[in-house]
């Protein structure tokens, strides 16, 4: 890395500066973060998923807790909202975080939950739409699908 303007001294100009960790941006930078958020999902107790690797897992002999991770957004499920709230902590204690409170969107999909018929539907329709738009197909025809999930 060179150096910033006025960082050296005159006649050190062409000199370089050896980093010691990871800056945003650089190509390195994403797989530092990995192994770093791995190291502390480990260390707290998780396993990752040998099926895909953005996703952590604590089992005990009556509960479990399941994290995704994509980049830097995680969502967290659990049994028990404590287990969640524990989680919580050790993060905030590592890293800075950003609570955004139960998971309302998440890579483009919508989750609702309904707490007293106990379902969750997850839904695209913002993406179709987004896509509708793309292509200017807003007022095509519909067709319904031939089945649904219930």
């Amino acid at each position: 890395m060179r150096a910033p303007v006025g960082y050296l001294k005159k006649g050190d100009e062409d000199k370089v500066l050896k980093l010691l960790r990871s800056l945003y941006g650089l190509k390195q930078a994403g797989y530092e973060w990995s192994e770093e958020l791995e190291k502390f999902f480990i260390d707290s107790g998780f396993n990752r998923s040998q099926v895909d690797q953005g996703v952590y897992f604590q089992r005990t002999d009556q509960e479990h807790t399941v994290i995704t991770v994509l980049v830097d957004d995680m969502a967290t499920t659990s049994a028990h909202l404590s287990d969640i709230v524990v989680f919580k902590v050790q993060l905030r204690m590592r890293f800075e975080i950003t609570n955004l409170g139960e998971l309302k969107w998440l890579l483009g999909l919508k989750v609702e939950r309904d707490h007293a018929k106990r379902t969750i539907v997850l839904s695209q329709e913002a993406y179709v739409n987004t896509v509708l738009e793309r292509f200017n197909m807003e007022s095509a025809n519909p067709a319904a699908t031939p089945w649904i999930l219930v």
